[in-house]
């Protein structure tokens, strides 16, 4: 039952990218993380590109056609020419349950995430930072009923 939670900034992000997202995003907690597909939440928020600082200053101008992915997860800069809805930043906050993958298992998903956002987003010319928040199944659960106590039954 993951929760990712994606904040894009961008004067415009489409509908058919907003999708692409959500989809892809589903279908690799689903492939490589083994996510139930039914019980994975994937939102994304736009933000306008003056609102997103890089080194504590707004990305220039020249910049904000460049897509930063940015989460608690990851934190993504791009440069590409600038053009009407195109991200320049962007990050995705990815909760699971603590313990339920294994470290390859990360490592493999991390891989793919950051293809999928290249795919959907464009190239980026700086490291890609993601961050996955593992939470204790006794802090985290749905319909009132944490995952540990899922586990006992």
């Amino acid at each position: 039952m993951p929760y990712i939670h994606i904040r894009v900034a961008s004067d415009h992000l489409s509908t058919g990218k907003i999708r692409r997202l959500q989809a892809g995003t589903t279908k690799l907690m689903a492939d490589v993380l083994h996510k139930r597909p039914e019980l994975t939440v994937v939102s994304i928020e736009t933000l306008h590109p003056n609102r997103w600082s890089l080194a504590g200053t707004a990305i220039p101008a020249p910049r904000r056609a460049a897509c930063t992915f940015r989460s608690r997860a990851l934190t993504l800069l791009v440069s590409h020419p600038t053009a009407p809805g195109v991200a320049c930043a962007a990050m995705a906050d990815i909760k699971i349950t603590q313990g339920s993958n294994t470290n390859e298992e990360k490592t493999v998903f991390l891989a793919a995430f950051h293809k999928l956002l290249r795919d959907c987003l464009g190239p980026f010319d700086t490291p890609a930072y993601v961050v996955i928040d593992e939470v204790p199944g006794h802090d985290w659960g749905y319909d009132g009923i944490s995952q540990a106590q899922r586990k006992q039954t």
